[in-house]
């Protein structure tokens, strides 16, 4: 079974781009183009990784990785952020918020990144599909 990566972002250029590469390299994608669809689809589907855009209308990566990480079911899920915004404010605000500590990652390279934490990710589901 192939680890699911949800990547949540309103450029749909940027979501194609990195959905295609994770793709080719044997990942289930799933995208979303607004973060309450992201939720929406964090919550049915229970990815393996979440690569989750700061900016956006609406209801921005702040918010959705803070919803994310107080509900129960996806508390633990994994988030790449990431983030045309540079600098340590970025990276506190995502901290502030339940991000890991590694984060936000600069848009050139999210899908390095991405590619590192679905590998581990892909090791994990083969553990659960064995148990």
């Amino acid at each position: 079974m192939s680890a699911k990566i949800l990547v949540v972002d309103d450029e749909a250029d940027f979501v194609e781009l990195i959905a295609f590469n994770l793709k080719q390299e044997g990942y289930e994608v799933i995208t979303a183009n607004t973060g309450l669809d992201g939720l929406f689809k964090a919550r049915r589907f229970l990815p393996d990784l979440v690569v989750l855009d700061l900016m956006m209308e609406g209801i921005d990566g702040y918010s959705v990785c803070e919803i994310l990480r107080r509900q129960l079911s996806t508390r633990t899920m994994p988030i790449i952020i990431v983030t045309a915004i540079a600098g340590q404010l970025a990276r506190l605000n995502g901290l502030a918020v339940g991000a890991p500590a590694g984060t936000p990652a600069p848009r050139g390279q999210c899908l390095p990144a991405a590619r590192r934490a679905g590998a581990g990710c892909q090791r994990r589901a083969g553990v659960r599909e064995q148990m």
